[in-house]
């Protein structure tokens, strides 16, 4: 199989700001130094470790940014760091991670498909391979979670999966694609002007009714160029309306276009129309200019259409612009690395699409709290993720919740906060596909100003069963979810068993499912303890119309 390959999801350039460089050390889950470790910034960077284990990024301004190290089967997982003059280097130490085996086939011959380009995103970063003359390929290093799977090939119409979490730290999945053909047009304004660099992408026609994120991304995508012209590759048989985007204009769709697969089409006309805009400036609570802050603007109604959160930095003065925007309410807030700002509420839908709002944002909260994260032993807890939430009930979904990682000695900061009470939960580091990260957490309330908070993150317990169905036959593929409205992690197992590991000792609702059937159940983990539920039978979960054919459970889905 072909060796995956780590890529940044997004680069920012930073051709003014290059200052400042991020170091650190990658180590192995024992302590020792991984040379040759590959460590990637989210944010656009990439490096390898030497041969103590040392790397260095250079050329980056001061703030947040996200990193993740692999070497081999091995990963970190993301970690965010802040970086500002002065900095400690930082440590990423390497666990064993997942590894998921995928197969590319044509949905019509069966065939493999070779030199098929996959990408599988977990989080902020992209890890990619290429098929081999099997149609298959290996990605490791994956850290735990589900994942969002984009495959390409030539002649076939590209395909986005989400794959639902499963136990254990090896997968396999199937990959099938369908020929399609190529479609073109063109992207103009309301004179009939052409707008290049607007995003084109393809949705089904009945998919197109309902809400579709500002943000979305699928994988048909393309860039229109200076004249406005576009090309999808290929489009499977089906009816699609197409979907343009662009930073300066309101989100806008096609007339319903039908593709055979086969036939080529041309002369499709996607019309933008303009959207509000915002511009002003953000200074700090002395009055002076913020350079490279973040303001970031979301609609008070996230699912308006063209709505959702957007953000974009400041120049060297705190001057910023946005266009495109929807015109409704919309939240407007600035950040910094250790301040942000209140929410400022503007009605854009009072001054209409093409009119523009000035504003002047004062980064006027500074407060932070501060503490450390230990085990039992009352040991510092190294790379644990602290999440921060609470403050102003205003700008839900606009104000960003930035998790921050644990140093060295266990400590953290959560800056630039309100005045107010804040619900902080540490998270333990380290790959563990059998739990999501929620269920390996310790969490307490503080009042931001609190600088000598100690989250104590107790040691994992582990809950084992069988399952059997409402007939009374093994269930030998069944999905097992603790607290309802999480993500079930799915087993394959021809005796029934489930075993999940890394669990806090808490009372969860256990919730196990097959399709058409359900079982929930209270049970309580204990620190250092193994819980038995014994053999559990399902029950026939009734249709409903919402439910036709009672309750489904993890299959990946097509987006």
């Amino acid at each position: 199989h072909l060796p995956s390959r780590l890529t940044p999801l997004t680069r920012h350039p930073t051709a003014s700001r290059d200052s400042l460089a991020l170091t650190g050390l990658v180590v192995s889950s024992d302590g020792a130094v991984a040379a040759d470790a590959t460590v990637t910034i989210a944010e656009g960077g990439q490096t390898r470790t030497d041969e103590l284990g040392r790397f260095s990024i250079a050329g980056l301004h001061a703030g947040n940014y996200l990193l993740e190290a692999t070497r081999g089967s091995a990963a970190s997982g993301p970690s965010r760091v802040l970086l500002e003059p002065g900095a400690a280097p930082i440590v990423l130490r390497l666990y064993e991670a997942a590894q998921l085996s995928l197969t590319v086939v044509s949905g019509v011959s069966r065939q493999p498909v070779a030199h098929a380009q996959v990408g599988v995103r977990n989080g902020p970063l992209i890890h990619s391979a290429v098929t081999d003359a099997e149609g298959h390929a290996e990605l490791r290093g994956l850290a735990s979670g589900s994942y969002l799977v984009t495959t390409t090939a030539d002649g076939f119409q590209a395909v986005v999966e989400q794959l639902p979490p499963r136990a254990g730290l090896r997968w396999s999945h199937e990959v099938q694609l369908y020929p399609g053909a190529a479609v073109e047009g063109r992207v103009v304004d309301e004179g009939g002007r052409p707008i290049g660099g607007a995003m084109v992408g393809a949705l089904p026609a009945s998919r197109s009714e309902g809400y579709v994120p500002v943000d979305y991304r699928g994988a048909f995508d393309v860039r229109s160029d200076a004249t406005g012209r576009f090309s999808i590759p290929a489009l499977a048989a089906g009816v699609f309306r197409l979907r343009a985007t662009h930073p300066s204009y309101l989100p806008a769709w096609s007339a319903a276009v039908t593709s055979d697969g086969a036939t080529a089409r041309s002369g499709v006309v996607i019309e933008l129309t303009a959207g509000a805009g915002i511009e002003g400036q953000v200074v700090t609570a002395a009055g002076e200019p913020a350079a490279h802050a973040t303001v970031r603007v979301g609609t008070v109604d996230p699912q308006v259409q063209g709505g959702g959160a957007r953000d974009t930095q400041c120049d060297e003065a705190g001057r910023f612009r946005i266009d495109g925007l929807a015109p409704t309410s919309v939240d407007v807030v600035a950040t910094t690395a250790h301040a942000s700002s209140d929410a400022v509420r503007v009605d854009l839908g009072a001054s209409g699409a093409g009119s523009d709002e000035f504003l002047v944002i004062e980064l006027n909260f500074e407060l932070s709290i501060a503490g450390k994260v230990t085990d039992p032993a009352e040991l510092p807890v190294v790379g644990a993720t602290v999440v921060c939430v609470g403050g102003p009930d205003s700008a839900i979904g606009t104000r960003p919740v930035l998790p921050v990682t644990t140093d060295t000695a266990g400590r953290f900061t959560c800056p630039g906060l309100a005045p107010g009470a804040y619900e902080l939960t540490a998270m333990k580091p380290g790959g563990n596909n059998n739990t999501g990260p929620w269920q390996r957490s310790s969490g307490t309330v503080a009042q931001a100003g609190d600088q000598d908070l100690v989250i104590m993150i107790p040691n994992d317990g582990s809950l084992v069963g069988r399952v059997r169905t409402a007939r009374g036959t093994v269930a030998r593929s069944f999905g097992v979810e603790l607290d309802v409205g999480g993500l079930p992690r799915m087993f394959d197992a021809e005796d029934g068993a489930f075993s999940l590991d890394g669990l806090a000792p808490r009372t969860y609702e256990l919730v196990i499912t097959t399709p058409g059937e359900r079982l929930r159940m209270p049970v309580t983990i204990v620190e250092d303890g193994v819980v038995d539920v014994g053999t559990v039978t399902l029950q026939v979960e009734p249709a409903s119309p919402a439910n036709p054919e009672g309750i489904g459970f993890g299959v990946s889905q097509r987006l």
